[in-house]
């Protein structure tokens, strides 16, 4: 796969496959696009050619943040934020987070 940006090469073509559970290792100097690889890796951003599946499908958007990006709110508000960012219908909501919670032991907190 590869990303352009505003006719701007940002990532290079590149052909990666990961099998099992094995660990691997992404370093580089700043700018290098590591980070750039993992947006795309995860789904946050779409490829310009080539792209990403996991499992023989397109990965699901998720991503954990070296620093927390979380709302100054409760648990509760902070997941009904993502649904909806989401894009999950409105109706769902207090559905998916109340058994989100329930997994996560978070009903206490929210």
């Amino acid at each position: 796969m590869a990303f352009n940006h505003r006719g701007q090469t940002l990532l290079k073509p590149i052909s990666l496959r990961l099998t099992g559970c094995q660990k691997t290792l992404i370093m580089g100097p700043n700018g290098a696009g590591k980070s750039l690889l993992m947006r795309l890796a995860h789904g946050l951003l779409t490829p310009t050619s080539g792209q990403v599946r996991w499992q023989g499908a397109p990965p699901a958007q998720a991503m954990v943040f070296q620093r927390p990006v979380l709302l100054r709110r409760s648990a509760l508000e902070n997941l009904t934020y993502v649904l909806a960012i989401n894009k999950t219908p409105r109706p769902e909501l207090k559905g998916v987070v109340r058994k989100t919670q329930a997994m996560s032991a978070l009903e206490s907190l929210a």
